[in-house]
């Protein structure tokens, strides 16, 4: 099989390019191209989509969300490998989490069509949010090169949590205020401890979990009766699925995490599922 690899050398479990030439020449795959991530990508793997390749993404969660936002709506095929530090889209699909064995079994693997997610025409694979999660990303990438990640992560933690902020989401036909919004491309189930678990991502539809409150305290109540799977079971807390949601705020840009990437949208933001726009190898 001959394919295209896209790496990023920055991933959590980044190896270098020697690495990865080794690991596909042992796993009998034919590179045709290694492309790195950089603000090229997307006109180094033009060509590639053109023809309808197979692209190879090695990388987190990030990376992977990347490649994928080039290649959905077309003919080209996606084949995601784990390279980051959670991985939680490849862990979803059932990928094979070591990177040898993911690329041996890349020519065996079937091919689906599955659903993507887009945040103001922006695609992401995963689950985008907003409120107290991109606010304590954006305080913790300020203070982490002067205090270390988990001491930053901490600090951010109580910033978001005492300074929150609030949203005015329309969703199937509903307005709810809220500091904190969950968008997952695909269902979710929620009743497992931890953080919520994907059960499908060719449904057509968005899970939204939103918080009914702004006190700070009954937003903790959610937050740790969701480590136990309960969260669920508050009048507080909200699910819904739909096609399509709206967030607006008096702020003209929002903070908004996309597949754990921070960045900044004008409002409103408006979130749709596209059904069937990605073509997958797993």
């Amino acid at each position: 099989m001959k394919v295209v690899v896209v790496y990023n050398m920055k991933s959590g479990g980044n190896k270098s390019l020697n690495d990865l030439k080794k690991a596909c020449d042992a796993a009998e795959i034919d590179v045709e191209k290694y492309i790195a991530v950089s603000a090229k990508l997307r006109a180094n793997l033009k060509p590639y989509i053109k023809k309808n390749a197979v692209i190879v993404g090695i990388g987190g969660d990030g990376t992977l969300s990347a490649v994928a936002g080039m290649l959905a709506g077309t003919e080209a095929i996606f084949a995601p490998i784990a390279g980051g530090t959670l991985n939680h889209f490849t862990k979803d699909l059932g990928v094979d989490q070591d990177l040898e064995s993911a690329l041996g079994n890349v020519a065996k693997k079937r091919l689906h069509v599955i659903d993507t997610a887009v945040c103001n025409g922006r695609v992401f694979i995963n689950n985008s949010s907003i409120g107290v999660y991109p606010s304590s990303l954006q305080v913790r990438e300020r203070f982490e090169g002067y205090i270390g990640k988990w001491l930053a992560a901490i600090m951010a933690g109580f910033h978001a949590f005492f300074s929150l902020r609030t949203y005015r989401v329309k969703i199937n036909n509903e307005m709810i205020n809220t500091p904190f919004v969950f968008i997952g491309n695909g269902v979710y189930d929620i009743s497992t401890p931890g953080i919520a678990q994907r059960t499908d991502i060719k449904h057509g539809t968005l899970s939204v979990f939103v918080a009914k409150t702004v006190s700070r305290w009954k937003l903790l109540k959610i937050a740790l009766l969701a480590v136990i799977g309960r969260a669920a079971m508050l009048d507080e807390f909200d699910v819904f699925t739909t096609k399509s949601l709206t967030i607006s705020s008096r702020r003209a840009r929002l903070s908004v995490s996309t597949d754990g990437e921070l960045g900044h949208e004008p409002t409103p933001l408006k979130y749709e599922i596209q059904p069937k726009s990605l073509r997958v190898y797993y």
